[in-house]
């Protein structure tokens, strides 16, 4: 009887794939980010962790049970297809919070304190205050979107003194979100704010959220991070 297959489409260090092989002896593990790696294992794969693009032309010959992605999102997998096969499909939702939040306010003070203009300026030794006029310190920002990596917007705004609206399907409250609100009540949170954040999933209820209707809504000065 063939062994199990297992296969890992990321490059693993020596210590990481021991302890792998240990949780699941009789399993042969397969690892590495290049496709000449994985390639041909992807037909007789039960599981594959971290989705390629250059799998989707594999999986029709493929008999995997569950996908495990690298992403929060899912939308780059062909799900129509995968759903006709009945695979499972995990995905890494929660892990990015830390990350990606922290990334929302590294753009959001780089923006506001014109940090690029600043940048640029010093090399070529001009010195000049660049007409920046804004603070982040209790300016409203909108999330639109509070799970994992919203909540950890949210907690981090209240630091800077924020008020805080969100954007959640269900409308229910969550802790450091001041207001809460619907989708269909998008329009009414986005003349508000003074920063946009949108931390949702690409669906196709999701898709085209935002055009040209909803940018007109917002201030003039606003920030939006999409």
């Amino acid at each position: 009887m063939s062994k199990r297959k297992l296969v890992i489409s990321q490059n693993l260090n020596e210590l990481l794939l021991q302890k792998i092989q240990e949780l699941i002896p009789e399993w042969t593990v397969i690892t590495g980010r290049s496709p000449e790696k994985w390639r041909d294992h992807i037909a007789d794969a039960e599981v594959i962790a971290g989705w390629k693009a250059e799998m989707s032309v594999l999986i029709d010959a493929s008999d995997v049970k569950w996908i495990q992605t690298w992403s929060a999102g899912v939308n780059a997998l062909p799900l129509a297809n995968l759903e006709q096969k009945n695979v499972q499909i995990t995905t890494a939702n929660g892990v990015h919070a830390y990350p990606i939040s922290e990334t929302i306010f590294a753009l959001m003070l780089a923006l506001t304190r014109k940090v690029d203009t600043y940048i640029k300026q010093q090399q070529t030794k001009t010195w000049h205050h660049a007409h920046m006029k804004q603070e982040i310190h209790e300016k409203t920002i909108g999330i639109i979107g509070v799970g994992k990596i919203g909540k950890e917007t949210a907690k981090i705004s209240k630091a800077f003194g924020m008020t805080v609206l969100g954007m959640r399907h269900s409308g229910k409250s969550e802790e450091f979100v001041d207001e809460m609100f619907t989708q269909k009540q998008l329009n009414d949170l986005l003349p508000r704010c003074d920063y946009i954040v949108v931390t949702l999933p690409l669906t196709p209820e999701t898709r085209n959220m935002f055009g040209k209707k909803e940018f007109k809504l917002m201030k003039h000065s606003a920030f939006s991070l999409i």
